[in-house]
């Protein structure tokens, strides 16, 4: 039989990366999934001479692990290598149902969480957790819907926190405001449209957006779906995970095929810059936010 899958985080057992792992621990421990602790000597950047003895290592990584809570099924791994590369090298594991990392505390998206980190989040074909420090049992999971193929894997992986993990959530789309679409002169859109247009009153335009959310594959009537109008999709994020605080928001991600990089969609790197949520990063085909 096949071991549940895992959970990966990487450390250099820094204080933000030991936090992501105390994190990461409790959030396999939640799903039924075994936690992967992966610390990466970096050969690339460092000179030979100031790599660290295997020993000191080892022991720092058995330290790490009595320092968890227990609950969840702890493997390691010490690899020496390039850091991003090992990470996704380890991550591609068919084992290996998400990532985690952690911010630095540091302004500015590459800063916040690291170079190594950002190589990890941009690239990743697996969901990447990318958590603060208030990450914790007592978030809000919201799934951040649009009408894109990657919208069924943020349905999914909002579920699976809200229904194994016990996160209390819901999901939310962010839509254009009535009188912004009147600017536009977008014209009334017909019932049926996949993705709702003005179609007169802001009531009927809510209920149009709400009813074409609801046809999304995944959703259930029951799911609670909250509607926030913004010019910007990234504020009305923002503001959302304001008044949920702490908030996971589970985005989707373009994924393209490029030479040294995936592109994430403009809200989603908006909203990795941002301090006041947690985020998970799904990957998929075609446009997001």
């Amino acid at each position: 039989m096949n071991s549940p899958e895992a959970i990966l985080v990487a450390t250099d057992f820094s204080e933000s990366a030991t936090a992501a792992v105390h994190q990461a621990s409790d959030i396999a421990a939640r799903l039924g999934y075994r936690l992967h602790i992966l610390h990466v000597i970096d050969t690339l950047e460092l000179d030979p001479v100031d790599w660290p003895r295997e020993g000191d290592i080892e022991s720092k990584m058995e330290d790490l692990v009595l320092s968890l809570s227990g609950k969840v099924a702890v493997e390691t791994d010490i690899k020496e290598s390039h850091a991003a590369k090992a990470i996704l090298q380890e991550a591609d594991n068919e084992n290996i149902a998400a990532l985690v990392v952690g911010y630095s505390g540091k302004s500015g998206f590459f800063q916040r969480i690291g170079s190594t980190a950002s190589k990890v989040a941009r690239r990743s074909r697996k969901p990447v957790f990318i958590l603060t420090s208030s990450f914790s049992s007592e978030s809000a999971v919201i799934g951040c819907l649009d009408f894109s193929e990657t919208s069924r894997t943020v349905i999914d992986w909002t579920r699976k926190l809200i229904n194994t993990g016990g996160y209390t959530g819901q999901y939310a789309h962010v839509a254009i405001p009535l009188k912004r679409l009147i600017e536009y002169n977008l014209g009334g859109g017909e019932d049926d449209s996949p993705i709702p247009t003005f179609g007169g009153s802001e009531i009927r335009y809510r209920d149009q957006v709400e009813r074409a959310l609801r046809r999304l594959d995944g959703i259930d009537e029951s799911d609670e779906i909250e509607i926030c109008l913004n010019d910007s999709p990234q504020k009305g994020l923002e503001d959302l995970a304001a008044i949920r605080y702490p908030a996971l928001l589970v985005l989707g991600r373009t994924e393209h095929s490029a030479l040294h990089d995936r592109i994430m969609g403009s809200t989603s790197e908006q909203i990795l810059d941002y301090s006041g949520c947690s985020t998970l990063v799904v990957a998929g085909k075609g446009n997001t936010f």
